[in-house]
C-alpha cells in the first residue's frame, strides 16, 4: 500500500538525486572551464583572425565568405574546412603562415558567414564550384596554390579535380588531403565500432542526416562526446572546445543536408583526376574517418604520399597544429619558385 509518507519519501529521494545531478553538472562545467583557461591557446575561440574578409560569388550565386592574409607575393595556400566547421578551424595555420605566405580560407556554403544556396544544393559538384570560384577570384593571376582540405574540404578538392577532368596545373601545384575519405563514409565509421554492415548502413545514414537540434551552447556532455569522437587522447582543451563551438554554430538543416550528401558520396572516379603531388594526412586515432580511408586514397591517387600522425584524432590541424603547419610550409612553394635564382639566393 502506497501511503502519503511513502510518496513524500519518494519525492524527496527524487529531488535529492536531481540536486546531485545538477551539482555534478555544475562542478564538471567549472572544471572544464578552468582547464580551458589554463590552456595557453584558449584565445583561439574568439581572437581576431589575421587579414581581411571579402565575398566571392559561386556559380549558382551563393555568396561565400573568404578570409585573406599575408603578402600577395608569398606562396599561396587555400584552405577548405570540413563539415560543421568554419574559417576559424584554420586559425593556427592562418596565424603562423600569414607572416610570409598568402593564405586564403573560406567558409563552406551554409557555414559560419557564408550564405546558403537558394536551391538547397550542397552536392559535391556545388562544393567544387565554390572552390573554383575562390581560386579564380582570390589567387593572383599567373600563380598557383597549394590546396589544403580537411575532411569535407578535402572531398571538395577531389570533386574539383573531377569537375576539371584533371586539368589542374593553372590553378594548383599540390594538395594536402587531411583526415578524409571519398566513399563508404558512414558504413566504415560504424563498422569500426563493431556494428554489422547492414545496421551500419542504416544507422550511419540516419545519424549523418539527422536534423535533431543540439544544445544552444557548449556543455560537459557535448565536450566529452566531441573529445571522444573528434580528437585524440592528448588533444588540448582549446582544440576540443573550438570543435564543439563551431559544430554547434552550424544550423541543423545545413548539417543534415550535407550529411545526406556524404551518406551516399562516391568520389572514387575523381581521385584518379587529382594528378598533382598530393599528401594524405592520417590520424592513427581518427574515429570519424578511420585510417582505412587514407590508405585507400594513397593507393588510388596518381601521385601521393601518406603522412601518419601517431595518436592524432580527426582534427589534426587543431590538435597537432605545429606538425600540420610545418607540413603545409614544406609543400607551399611551387617547384618552379623553389628552383628560381631569387629564392635560391634568399
Amino acid at each position: 500500500m502506497v501511503t502519503r509518507r511513502t510518496k513524500w519519501a519518494g519525492a524527496a529521494t527524487g529531488l535529492a538525486s536531481l540536486a546531485g545531478a545538477v551539482a555534478t553538472w555544475e562542478l564538471t562545467r567549472r572544471r572544464d572551464r578552468r582547464r580551458l583557461l589554463d590552456d595557453p591557446e584558449h584565445d583561439i575561440l574568439d581572437a581576431p583572425l589575421p587579414g581581411i574578409g571579402r565575398t566571392v560569388v559561386s556559380a549558382d550565386g551563393t555568396r561565400l565568405a573568404v578570409w585573406e592574409a599575408g603578402p600577395v607575393d608569398g606562396p599561396v595556400v587555400v584552405f577548405a574546412h570540413g563539415w560543421g566547421m568554419g574559417v576559424r578551424f584554420w586559425i593556427h595555420q592562418l596565424r603562423d603562415l600569414a607572416v610570409d605566405h598568402r593564405v586564403i580560407a573560406y567558409d563552406q556554403r551554409g557555414h559560419a558567414a557564408s550564405g546558403r544556396p537558394t536551391d538547397g544544393d550542397y552536392s559535391a559538384d556545388a562544393l567544387a564550384d565554390d572552390l573554383e570560384a575562390v581560386l579564380r577570384t582570390c589567387v593572383p593571376a599567373g600563380r598557383t596554390a597549394l590546396l589544403v582540405g580537411h575532411s569535407m574540404g578535402a572531398m571538395s578538392i577531389v570533386a574539383w579535380a573531377n569537375a576539371r577532368d584533371g586539368r589542374l596545373e593553372d590553378r594548383a601545384h599540390a594538395a594536402i588531403l587531411a583526415q578524409t575519405g571519398v566513399d563508404q563514409l558512414h558504413s566504415t565509421f560504424f563498422a569500426e565500432l563493431g556494428v554489422a554492415k547492414l545496421l551500419a548502413d542504416t544507422v550511419g545514414a540516419r545519424a549523418m542526416t539527422s536534423r535533431l537540434p543540439l544544445p544552444p551552447g557548449p556543455n560537459p556532455v557535448g565536450y566529452r562526446v566531441t573529445a571522444h569522437f573528434a580528437h585524440g587522447q592528448d588533444a588540448p582543451p582549446s582544440a576540443i572546445a573550438l570543435t564543439e563551438q563551431l559544430f554547434l554554430d552550424t544550423p541543423a538543416d545545413v548539417r543534415s543536408a550535407i550529411g545526406v550528401m556524404m551518406s551516399s558520396l562516391d568520389l572514387t572516379r575523381g581521385v584518379t583526376k587529382l594528378a598533382i603531388p598530393t599528401t594524405v594526412v592520417m590520424g592513427t586515432a581518427d574515429r570519424l574517418t578511420p585510417p582505412v580511408h587514407s590508405r585507400r586514397l594513397v593507393a588510388a591517387l596518381p601521385n601521393a604520399q601518406l603522412v601518419e600522425l601517431e595518436g592524432a584524432g580527426h582534427q589534426a590541424p587543431l590538435e597537432r597544429h605545429h606538425e600540420f603547419t610545418r607540413l603545409v610550409r614544406e609543400r607551399a612553394v611551387p617547384p618552379a619558385e623553389e628552383a628560381s635564382p631569387e629564392r635560391a639566393s634568399a
